[in-house]
């Protein structure tokens, strides 16, 4: 909480010295969809969806023909010299007769195509990128949700806020009144001086809770549009009213005994074990041969002068087909210690998979179990707040008929300054805990 306090003066801060720019308006829905458009976390998660395609995608290139071309050329400035028994020219026995071999430039065009044929890793390593991409997609969901999160809780709190400065404003304006009326009073020897300072000292309050207030919403528009990724020096007006945060029923959150299997988290987990289960039998499929096939096009040239390049007398053709065996035969236990780790990291990600299923459960539960008690809690808050609210008008009509001391306006504005709190605070424990449950059930 102290790192978000922190980045929101940060950023209130930035705001302050890039001056008034145009705004814009948002619902919460239509701020959730501008969020998954632009918020930054997401922007990176669609990277990695794509990142992983792509990966893909050179799996399956590297199965299909790879054709390579080369050319190479070779000007020999002094030509290397051999020794021939000199016998077979006629010479004399014993001795060597000097000689070159080979042209002075030299051309070789050289291109392959190799196909693979078989190998086991290959085939379950394809079925295994293609999950590799589903697994992105199922961590760009889960940050989705996080996200909608995210912003239906900024969005709230920020509405909480300009709900609560209404409030406190409409409170500051009656009493500012008052204590005008009050000191008018005391200047026609009607009242005395402590009551006058009862009165200020209640005003001062209460114009600190409004300047608080103020900082409130500041820090709450911040978090929000920075969630939103929404540029901080644009200010933005929030068009969905509190009630939208506070008409909450448990009902709406039905769950079932799969309800658990079905979140994103759980569906994580099992991607997870899948893509470990492809990672063993790959490694086991090392143990298969491997078969492979290729075509040699060559084109060599020879000569003594710089013709070879002009001279297509001089070039000679090789062509070249052949198929390649490789089969595994003894790797010092190395293979047999890949499989067995990769085997025992099939089996955590079993257990993880049942930890994480059985986590769910208890969140789903507890989630419940929180957004019942704040909708109680905010019932209890919001009659409190009326009660309060009742106390603190008739305290004051009281006061103003001479039948109240300042000390009972005091604590009855004390107690309505209290239950105000509480219910902002109620306000947005609701809305969290609704839109927490929300996300595990959105499936």
């Amino acid at each position: 909480m102290k790192r978000i306090l922190a980045l929101c003066l940060f950023i209130a801060g930035v705001s302050g010295n890039t001056g008034y720019a145009q705004g814009q308006s948002f619902s919460l829905a239509e701020a959730q969809d501008y969020a998954l458009v632009h918020n930054y976390s997401l922007l990176e998660s669609k990277e990695e969806v794509e990142k992983a395609q792509a990966r893909v995608n050179e799996v399956i290139a590297s199965g299909l023909p790879q054709v390579n071309g080369s050319a190479g050329y070779q000007n020999f400035i002094k030509q290397p010299v051999q020794l021939i028994p000199a016998e077979f020219f006629g010479g004399e026995p014993g001795t060597f007769q000097p000689v070159i071999f080979g042209t002075k430039q030299n051309m070789n065009l050289d291109v392959t195509a190799n196909q693979l044929l078989f190998d086991g890793s290959y085939i379950i390593g394809l079925k295994a990128a293609r999950e590799v991409v589903e697994l992105s997609k199922l961590q760009r969901k889960l940050s989705t949700q996080e996200i909608r999160k995210k912003v239906y809780d900024a969005y709230a709190m920020a509405v909480a806020a300009e709900e609560n400065l209404k409030t406190l404003e409409a409170s500051a304006k009656n009493l500012e009144e008052l204590a005008n009326q009050t000191e008018a009073l005391k200047s026609e020897g009607l009242t005395d001086d402590i009551t006058v300072s009862q009165l200020q000292i209640n005003l001062s309050n209460l114009q600190y809770a409004v300047d608080n207030a103020k900082t409130q919403i500041t820090m709450a528009k911040n978090l929000l549009k920075f969630t939103l990724g929404f540029p901080i020096d644009r200010e933005v007006v929030l068009t969905t009213g509190i009630d939208a945060f506070t008409e909450v029923g448990i009902d709406q959150f039905a769950t079932d005994q799969y309800s658990a299997l079905r979140t994103t988290e759980a569906k994580l987990a099992r991607q997870n074990l899948l893509l470990k289960e492809y990672r063993y039998k790959a490694d086991r499929a090392s143990y298969l041969p491997t078969l492979s096939a290729y075509f040699s096009h060559q084109q060599n040239a020879f000569g003594q002068e710089f013709s070879v390049f002009t001279n297509s007398d001089n070039y000679f053709t090789t062509n070249l087909v052949g198929i390649n065996l490789s089969v595994p035969i003894f790797s010092s236990l190395r293979k047999k210690n890949e499989i067995k780790q990769s085997k025992i990291e099939v089996t955590l990600a079993k257990i993880n998979d049942q930890k994480v299923s059985e986590a769910m459960r208890l969140e789903i539960s507890n989630a419940q179990a929180t957004l019942k008690n704040q909708i109680n809690n905010y019932k209890t808050q919001q009659a409190n707040l009326d009660l309060s609210t009742k106390i603190r008008e008739q305290t004051l009509i009281k006061f103003k008929e001479g039948l109240a001391s300042s000390f009972d306006l005091n604590q009855s504005e004390n107690q309505f300054l209290e239950a105000q709190a509480k219910y902002v605070n109620a306000v947005i424990n609701l809305s969290q805990a609704k839109s927490n449950l929300d996300k595990l059930l959105n499936n």
